[in-house]
């Protein structure tokens, strides 16, 4: 076995820089760097050139005799302004797209969010300075792209805690064990965190210069790394990178580069002009395998910089859209710039620029001065528009027959002639330049005068394909950055930061459930709107995979168009669009109907319209298919019809009328009759009544006399029921006196004989009568209650006949 210190690790043995572990050492970032610079050196050479043309930086001469400088034809840069607002020249308005086209509600509030969130990004990212930078790359360099950058401060921020016994309790109810601080009578303790008011998300510009990638790659997805140069100043450096104090960073004098063919020195040798601060260079990479970010610099070897993990999560990784591409080669992503194949062309248009200002002044007029000083004729040579000569016999010369005689002018015929060539030679080198850049001729003014305004709107819809390809990359680059931006803004920004930003507050509020009731035995379901739907939609938005809605612009919106061009395509838009829903509207079959809806999409689409109007066809077509299952609605009525169908009802309701009117006046008779028969009923009813009053009052007053002789008679019988027992009293105190008398002579032993009983006889009491308590009813009817002494009650109901009034009392038995 090897000794200890001789054991080799197995991971260190067969670590290689083509591995991920490799991937971990500086010396493999270090290489990488200089392969990917090294594969971009040809591209990166034509592109400054081309920028050199564009900035008339290395294109001058000078006349030796004058020591005037003369500029070279600006041919390239006349091109490329024309091309420039095309390309991109206005701030674009942000739509938002929904995937598959949803209509739920959620789908809508992602869409209002992403809208509102990318438009305030756009606004306040920098971005129409990072696309201006892009823009020129893309046409001197013929690739571009931008940086999405993310800053952020950190702040003491406090913490509370709950005091429970002797523990102090996070708000999740663990126990917190650290350091506690107190104020105000409040627990507490700090902590780092990030500062939400200093969070920006903001676009910056990737010069082609300072932007390398994967050699290898053919493809963006096939890029596994990109590297964005950085330039910090020595503070912010020593911050970031050496904050302890432990590395001896490489700082080098920062420069300005007055001339623009100077390139920035990654050495560190000092240029133009020196300023007075330190900064140091270097390179951020991101690694799409190992999902790290590694700063080195080429000039510290020792170790990373900083080496940190993915802190983004973005959905593509690269902080960064897709390079936007002209004139690619086949297996590389470092395309050619145009101006190498215009470079010739341009020269000889500098040298023909060089060729016809000489001729102009060779063939510039000259005339002769009589009898001038030498300071007169002078002067009148610094006026340039002409040559004067000064003679001293002029009237010698007009006696010899004029000055024609005299002078013979040089042949400049021949000087024109070259002129007038030169002038066609241009003019064909720059219709090649033009044509070879992408120059439409309608956005260099080139119309025919003849030609028809239809004809001249076909030839600026058929502009150079290539020209609208281009324009198009340039779109697509604006619309991944702010994608981009709003992806990164959606990671790390926190829910209250977006809500304040997206003016979540004044969101639209639904309707809430409404439960059962009589008039709503099912209830109402809760109808929720942005404001309920907001959390949500922003957790879906915040995943990758949920996300429903994305960025995009309007059609053209990052360039200046021709506004009656753009009315006039919007008018054929909504003539398209009015036209399909009427052919929609009448047919009858409903899969036809589909279809119909279906072909005109797609011929909206072709003609660049937007969601917006998409979205309203679709609910139109709805509406018409909901119209359609309802009932048909009733046939419009003929107005003369109408008047004779009115006058007609006119009669009939006349006629009705004086039905009504006989009938109410032969019912008013009817009720008349009904008042006489109550009439006389009332007074047949009051005379009976009357009537009954009477017997009523005879009964009552014979039941009071047999009542009051009933009460005689009771007291009567009373008074003999009381005499009979005082007899039988002095019957019981006689024998009791008897007795006695039988006992003592008992006792005297001469008993005497007992007394035979006697039966005495006592008569009963008559019976009382009793009481009968009569109670007149209502006609055809008697009731009588007869009450008996023992206090016993008893009911009798008589039934008379009907018709039959009351005859009396009723008989008693």
């Amino acid at each position: 076995m090897l000794p200890e210190d001789k054991k080799v690790d197995a991971a260190a043995a067969t670590d290689d820089e083509n591995t991920p572990a490799g991937r971990s050492k500086v010396n493999y970032w270090l290489k990488w760097v200089t392969a990917a610079k090294k594969a971009a050196d040809l591209h990166w050479k034509d592109s400054k050139a081309a920028y050199a043309a564009y900035e008339l930086d290395s294109k001058r001469s000078t006349d030796d005799t004058t020591g005037a400088g003369h500029a070279s034809y600006p041919i390239y840069w006349v091109a490329s302004t024309t091309v420039e607002p095309a390309y991109y020249s206005r701030t674009p308005k942000v739509i938002a797209r929904r995937r598959y086209g949803i209509e739920n509600p959620l789908a809508l509030t992602m869409g209002l969010i992403a809208e509102r969130l990318g438009q305030y990004l756009i606004d306040n990212g920098n971005f129409d300075d990072t696309m201006v930078a892009a823009r020129n790359d893309f046409m001197h360099a013929a690739k571009a792209t931008a940086q999405i950058i993310y800053t952020a401060t950190n702040a003491s921020q406090r913490v509370p805690l709950t005091k429970i016994e002797n523990q102090f309790m996070l708000e999740d109810g663990s126990v917190y064990g650290g350091e506690v601080l107190e104020a105000e009578g409040q627990f507490f303790y700090e902590q780092e965190a990030v500062d939400e008011r200093s969070q920006r998300v903001f676009a910056a510009p990737a010069p082609f210069d300072e932007v390398i990638h994967s050699p290898e790659a053919k493809t963006f997805d096939e890029i596994t790394e990109i590297g964005f140069k950085f330039c910090l100043d020595k503070e912010e450096a020593e911050a970031r990178f050496n904050p302890d104090g432990t590395k001896s960073l490489p700082y080098v004098k920062s420069g300005y580069f007055g001339n623009s063919n100077a390139d920035s020195d990654d050495d560190g040798k000092e240029t133009d002009v020196d300023s007075p601060g330190l900064q140091l260079h270097g390179y951020e990479i991101y690694c799409k395998k190992s999902k790290k970010i590694y700063w080195v610099c080429e000039s510290y070897k020792d170790d990373f910089l900083a080496v940190e993990d993915d802190p983004y999560q973005l959905q593509n990784f690269f902080p960064c859209p897709k390079f936007a591409l002209q004139n690619r080669r086949r297996k590389s992503l470092y395309p050619t710039p145009v101006f190498v194949y215009l470079e010739s062309t341009a020269n000889q248009l500098n040298k023909l620029y060089e060729r016809v200002f000489t001729l102009v002044d060779a063939v510039k007029r000259r005339a002769l001065v009589y009898g001038l000083s030498a300071e007169v004729v002078a002067a009148l040579n610094n006026l340039k528009s002409a040559e004067f000569i000064i003679v001293s016999e002029l009237a010698d010369i007009l006696d010899k027959g004029g000055i024609e005689e005299c002078i013979h002018y040089l042949p400049v015929k021949e000087l024109v002639d070259a002129i007038a060539e030169a002038i066609e030679l241009e003019n064909h080198f720059k219709n090649n330049f033009y044509e070879w850049i992408g120059v439409p001729e309608i956005l260099r003014g080139i119309l025919n005068p003849e030609e028809t305004a239809t004809g001249q709107n076909i030839a600026a819809d058929s502009a150079h394909d290539r020209f609208k390809y281009n324009k198009k990359q340039m779109v697509d680059l604006a619309r991944d950055l702010a994608q981009g931006m709003l992806d990164m803004a959606l990671k790390v920004f926190s829910a209250d930061k977006i809500a304040k930003i997206v003016g979540f507050e004044f969101f639209e509020r639904g309707t809430p459930a409404e439960p059962p009731s009589e008039e709503n035995p099912q209830g109402t379901p809760a109808k929720p709107s942005h404001y309920e739907l907001f959390p949500e939609a922003l957790a879906r938005l915040k995943d990758d995979e949920t996300r429903l809605v994305s960025i995009d612009f309007e059609t053209d919106s990052t360039s200046f168009r021709d506004e009656a061009r753009e009315m006039a395509r919007q008018k054929m838009i909504a003539d398209t669009v009015i036209q399909g829903l009427a052919t929609i509207g009448s047919i009858e079959n409903y899969e036809f109907m589909q279809t119909a809806l279906s072909m005109l999409l797609a011929v909206l689409e072709s003609m660049g319209g937007s969601s917006q109007a998409e979205n309203m066809i679709k609910r139109a077509v709805s509406d018409l298919e909901k119209r359609r299952k309802a009932p048909p609605p009733p046939p419009e009525p003929n107005v003369e019809m109408l008047k004779v169908e009115v006058a007609g009802q006119k009669n009939q309701l006349q006629a009705q009328k004086q039905q009504v009117d006989a009938a109410l006046a032969a019912r008013e008779l009817d009720i008349k009759g009904v008042h006489a028969q109550i009439e006389t009923f009332k007074a047949q009813s009051e005379n009976r009544l009357s009537e009954y009053e009477l017997q009523m009052k005879s009964a009552l007053d014979e039941a009071l006399l047999m009542q009051e002789n009933q009460r005689i008679a009771i007291e009567q019988f009373k008074a003999q029921i009381n005499a009979q027992e005082a007899m039988l009293e002095e019957m019981r105190l006689k024998q009791e006196a008897d007795l006695e008398g039988v006992r003592m002579q008992i006792e005297s032993s001469n008993p005497p004989q007992a007394p035979e009983p006697k039966i005495i006889q006592v008569a009963a009491p008559a019976m009382p009568p009793m009481n009968f308590n009569i109670e007149m009813p209502k006609p055809g009817k008697k009731t009588a209650t007869i009450i008996r002494e023992d206090g016993t009650v008893t009911k009798l109901e008589v039934e008379e006949a009907p018709g039959q009034a009351p005859s009396g009392l009723l008989p008693l038995g």
